[in-house]
């Protein structure tokens, strides 16, 4: 029919609207903070401390793997193993896509069309651990963001009124922190809470008011959820990974600023801006967060009193070496087949919660 060979156009068509729009929106915001702050990010890079760039650069690849142990940790729970290099063939091609598209879950998309081809007979349970691994990162950025926020209340607290919005913004990445927590404490007591007579009412309005389908994928991610309650052990090692992800993020960048030679910050200065920033990021704007996450961390550093000029090109950096690692999850992306039904990998079933002592594949 004409409306169902049109409508895939239309979409392709808004993609690459909100696509074009994204990389001009990030592009806009790096032009804005190189002229804001002087950065002058070439002659930073020919200055810079090569052996401590390509750190960062490999620091940061290794954040990426840690991505992909989580994930797979997650996964075994629901009874799936796609294979350690399958894993990281679709994290670095969901690398590429979330700078591809705006927003920081761009990537997790494609990821879920893979993992439910790769395990059709799963393929419910691979997709909602993409979820899962989602807000377990969130909950790893709210534990070291709320520490950070603790951390640093006296200079928050002192900041002057030329950044009174940094200042709000912090904040409310501490409100966020104490937010997911609860979110957390109530998925962990919700056996007690549906017994509440205003909670079991307003499940059973969703009930009748939600379309059946948002119902059963609702049921099926509350069945899961149930699933990882009797797993503990793995949530709690899929959060320690997602706290050590955060940190270590904050340590790229200060291996960053190492690079160019930035001696006015402390390591516990880019903890903080980077967990602000990549709150900011968080937000659906632009691929991957490019810009906002520039801009932020070139306000906090400002904030803070460091020169400029040097600092400026941090956060600039530190996005090529994201762009670098984007570039390789391009070349996998086309280098990984389209028909993947035969190929090497395929999902080996295990029982859900079964021991994972040996190595994927094996």
């Amino acid at each position: 029919m004409p409306s169902e060979t049109a409508s895939p156009g239309r979409r392709a068509l808004f993609s690459a609207i909100r696509m074009l729009v994204g990389l001009a929106f990030a592009g806009a915001l790096i032009t804005m903070t190189i002229r804001s702050t002087g950065a002058d990010v070439l002659g930073e890079l020919r200055a810079g401390s090569a052996p401590l760039l390509g750190l960062a650069t490999c620091v940061y690849g290794g954040i990426v793997f840690l991505t992909v142990v989580r994930w797979r940790l997650l996964l075994r729970v629901q009874g799936v193993d796609l294979g350690i290099g399958v894993l990281c063939r679709l994290t670095l091609i969901g690398v590429f896509f979330n700078l591809a598209i705006p927003g920081a879950v761009s990537g997790d998309f494609l990821k879920m069309a893979y993992a439910a081809k790769r395990a059709p007979n799963r393929a419910a349970e691979a997709v909602l651990t993409i979820m899962l691994d989602r807000v377990m990162g969130l909950l790893g950025l709210f534990v070291v963001a709320g520490v950070m926020v603790v951390v640093c209340l006296g200079w928050i607290l002192g900041l002057s009124g030329e950044f009174r919005v940094l200042q709000a913004g912090i904040f409310a990445v501490g409100l966020g922190s104490f937010g997911g927590a609860l979110g957390a404490l109530l998925i962990e007591f919700r056996e007690r809470l549906i017994r509440i007579r205003v909670v079991s009412w307003g499940i059973d309005m969703g009930r009748r008011w939600l379309p059946a389908a948002v119902t059963h994928i609702i049921a099926r991610f509350v069945t899961a959820l149930d699933l990882y309650r009797h797993h503990r052990r793995t949530v709690l090692q899929a959060l320690l990974i997602s706290i050590v992800i955060h940190t270590g993020l904050g340590l790229n960048l200060y291996c960053v600023g190492r690079a160019l030679h930035v001696e006015q910050l402390r390591a516990r200065d880019y903890l903080l801006a980077t967990q602000v920033a990549n709150t900011v990021a968080s937000v659906p704007v632009t691929p991957g967060g490019l810009g906002t996450r520039d801009a932020t961390v070139a306000f906090c550093f400002k904030a803070l009193g460091a020169n400029a000029e040097k600092t400026g090109a941090i956060p600039l950096v530190f996005s090529l070496i994201i762009a670098f690692w984007g570039i390789v999850g391009a070349g996998v992306f086309i280098a990984t087949p389209r028909h993947t039904d035969n190929a090497p990998g395929a999902p080996r079933r295990v029982n859900p919660g079964e021991d994972d002592s040996t190595p994927a594949g094996q």
